[in-house]
Protein backbone atom coordinates (compact mmCIF):
# COMPACT_ATOMS: atom_id res chain seq x y z
CA UNK A 1 0.00 0.00 0.00
CA UNK A 2 1.35 3.43 -0.95
CA UNK A 3 2.06 5.99 1.77
CA UNK A 4 -0.21 9.05 1.79
CA UNK A 5 1.37 12.27 0.55
CA UNK A 6 2.85 14.68 3.06
CA UNK A 7 0.10 17.25 2.51
CA UNK A 8 -2.61 14.60 2.83
CA UNK A 9 -1.11 13.55 6.17
CA UNK A 10 -0.92 17.21 7.21
CA UNK A 11 -4.59 17.82 6.35
CA UNK A 12 -5.61 14.65 8.21
CA UNK A 13 -3.70 15.92 11.26
CA UNK A 14 -5.34 19.34 10.90
CA UNK A 15 -8.81 17.73 10.78
CA UNK A 16 -8.02 15.60 13.85
CA UNK A 17 -6.82 18.67 15.79
CA UNK A 18 -9.87 20.66 14.70
CA UNK A 19 -12.20 17.95 16.00
CA UNK A 20 -10.25 17.69 19.26
CA UNK A 21 -10.39 21.48 19.79
CA UNK A 22 -14.15 21.46 19.10
CA UNK A 23 -14.70 18.74 21.72
CA UNK A 24 -12.44 20.50 24.24
CA UNK A 25 -14.11 23.89 23.82
CA UNK A 26 -11.70 25.30 21.23
CA UNK A 27 -8.72 26.36 23.34
CA UNK A 28 -7.11 29.44 21.79
CA UNK A 29 -3.56 29.59 20.49
CA UNK A 30 -1.70 32.83 19.80
CA UNK A 31 0.57 31.13 17.34
CA UNK A 32 0.88 27.94 15.35
CA UNK A 33 3.93 25.74 15.90
CA UNK A 34 4.32 22.88 13.46
CA UNK A 35 7.17 20.38 13.25
CA UNK A 36 8.38 18.85 9.99
CA UNK A 37 11.24 16.87 8.50
CA UNK A 38 12.49 17.82 5.04
CA UNK A 39 11.84 14.84 2.80
CA UNK A 40 13.15 14.02 -0.67
CA UNK A 41 9.82 15.27 -2.06
CA UNK A 42 10.43 18.69 -0.49
CA UNK A 43 13.94 19.10 -1.85
CA UNK A 44 15.48 20.07 -5.18
CA UNK A 45 18.56 18.70 -6.94
CA UNK A 46 20.81 20.55 -4.50
CA UNK A 47 19.43 18.62 -1.52
CA UNK A 48 17.68 21.49 0.23
CA UNK A 49 14.02 22.52 0.40
CA UNK A 50 12.81 23.96 -2.89
CA UNK A 51 11.67 27.60 -2.66
CA UNK A 52 8.18 26.72 -3.95
CA UNK A 53 7.79 24.10 -1.22
CA UNK A 54 8.42 26.76 1.45
CA UNK A 55 5.21 28.48 0.31
CA UNK A 56 3.27 25.26 0.93
CA UNK A 57 4.69 24.97 4.43
CA UNK A 58 3.80 28.62 5.11
CA UNK A 59 0.26 27.99 3.84
CA UNK A 60 -0.04 25.04 6.23
CA UNK A 61 1.05 27.29 9.11
CA UNK A 62 -1.50 30.00 8.30
CA UNK A 63 -4.28 27.42 7.93
CA UNK A 64 -3.35 25.83 11.24
CA UNK A 65 -3.39 29.21 12.98
CA UNK A 66 -6.79 30.10 11.47
CA UNK A 67 -8.20 26.87 12.88
CA UNK A 68 -6.53 27.24 16.29
CA UNK A 69 -7.79 30.83 16.71
CA UNK A 70 -11.35 29.93 15.70
CA UNK A 71 -11.13 32.17 12.62
CA UNK A 72 -11.87 29.29 10.25
CA UNK A 73 -15.35 28.80 11.76
CA UNK A 74 -15.93 32.56 11.86
CA UNK A 75 -14.97 32.87 8.18
CA UNK A 76 -17.36 30.12 7.14
CA UNK A 77 -20.19 31.60 9.21
CA UNK A 78 -19.77 35.08 7.69
CA UNK A 79 -18.93 34.15 4.10
CA UNK A 80 -15.44 35.58 3.85
CA UNK A 81 -12.20 34.03 2.70
CA UNK A 82 -8.51 34.92 2.88
CA UNK A 83 -6.30 35.40 -0.19
CA UNK A 84 -2.54 35.93 -0.18
CA UNK A 85 -1.78 39.39 -1.57
CA UNK A 86 1.99 39.52 -1.12
CA UNK A 87 4.64 37.44 0.55
CA UNK A 88 8.22 38.42 1.23
CA UNK A 89 10.55 35.57 2.12
CA UNK A 90 14.09 35.86 3.39
CA UNK A 91 16.18 32.69 3.19
CA UNK A 92 18.94 32.80 5.82
CA UNK A 93 20.05 29.16 6.12
CA UNK A 94 19.29 26.18 3.91
CA UNK A 95 17.17 23.34 5.25
CA UNK A 96 18.77 20.14 4.01
CA UNK A 97 17.03 16.87 3.23
CA UNK A 98 16.34 14.82 6.35
CA UNK A 99 16.62 17.77 8.74
CA UNK A 100 13.88 18.46 11.27
CA UNK A 101 12.56 22.01 11.41
CA UNK A 102 9.91 24.03 13.19
CA UNK A 103 7.51 26.50 11.58
CA UNK A 104 6.07 29.25 13.79
CA UNK A 105 3.20 31.39 12.51
CA UNK A 106 1.58 34.38 14.20
CA UNK A 107 -0.52 37.40 13.28
CA UNK A 108 1.52 40.58 13.60
CA UNK A 109 -1.04 43.25 12.75
CA UNK A 110 -4.16 44.22 10.85
CA UNK A 111 -3.84 46.97 8.23
CA UNK A 112 -7.09 48.02 6.56
CA UNK A 113 -8.13 45.10 4.35
CA UNK A 114 -5.03 43.07 5.19
CA UNK A 115 -3.99 40.68 7.95
CA UNK A 116 -0.19 40.52 8.26
CA UNK A 117 1.33 37.19 9.28
CA UNK A 118 4.90 36.63 10.42
CA UNK A 119 6.24 33.15 9.76
CA UNK A 120 9.59 31.72 10.80
CA UNK A 121 11.33 28.42 10.16
CA UNK A 122 13.88 27.29 12.73
CA UNK A 123 16.56 24.62 12.61
CA UNK A 124 16.79 23.98 16.32
CA UNK A 125 17.30 27.49 17.74
CA UNK A 126 18.68 28.92 14.48
CA UNK A 127 16.42 31.06 12.30
CA UNK A 128 16.59 29.57 8.80
CA UNK A 129 13.80 31.39 6.94
CA UNK A 130 11.41 34.22 7.73
CA UNK A 131 8.43 35.54 5.84
CA UNK A 132 5.88 38.31 6.07
CA UNK A 133 2.61 37.46 4.39
CA UNK A 134 -0.14 40.00 3.66
CA UNK A 135 -3.49 38.24 3.41
CA UNK A 136 -6.47 40.14 2.02
CA UNK A 137 -9.92 39.44 3.46
CA UNK A 138 -12.48 38.88 0.69
CA UNK A 139 -16.27 38.62 0.73
CA UNK A 140 -18.41 38.31 -2.42
CA UNK A 141 -15.25 38.69 -4.55
CA UNK A 142 -14.42 42.09 -3.02
CA UNK A 143 -11.74 43.00 -0.52
CA UNK A 144 -13.29 44.11 2.77
CA UNK A 145 -11.94 45.94 5.80
CA UNK A 146 -10.29 43.38 8.10
CA UNK A 147 -10.98 45.53 11.17
CA UNK A 148 -13.86 43.26 12.17
CA UNK A 149 -11.19 40.64 12.98
CA UNK A 150 -9.54 42.86 15.58
CA UNK A 151 -11.69 41.68 18.53
CA UNK A 152 -11.08 38.07 17.53
CA UNK A 153 -7.33 38.48 17.06
CA UNK A 154 -6.27 41.45 19.16
CA UNK A 155 -8.43 40.55 22.12
CA UNK A 156 -6.59 37.25 22.39
CA UNK A 157 -3.13 38.24 21.24
CA UNK A 158 -1.62 41.08 23.18
CA UNK A 159 1.23 41.96 20.79
CA UNK A 160 -0.84 42.13 17.62
CA UNK A 161 -1.40 45.69 16.45
CA UNK A 162 -4.22 47.27 14.52
CA UNK A 163 -2.80 49.82 12.08
CA UNK A 164 -4.71 52.92 11.11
Amino acid sequence: MAKPSLMLRYHARLARNYLRWRLEGKPHAEKSVLHFRASALDCDWFGHINNARYLEFFDAGRTDLFVRMGLFEHANAHGWTAVVGTMNVRYRREVRMGKRFTLETSIDRIEGKTVVFVQKIFLGETLATEAECHVVVVKNRKAVDAGFLAPLVLGKKGNAKAAA
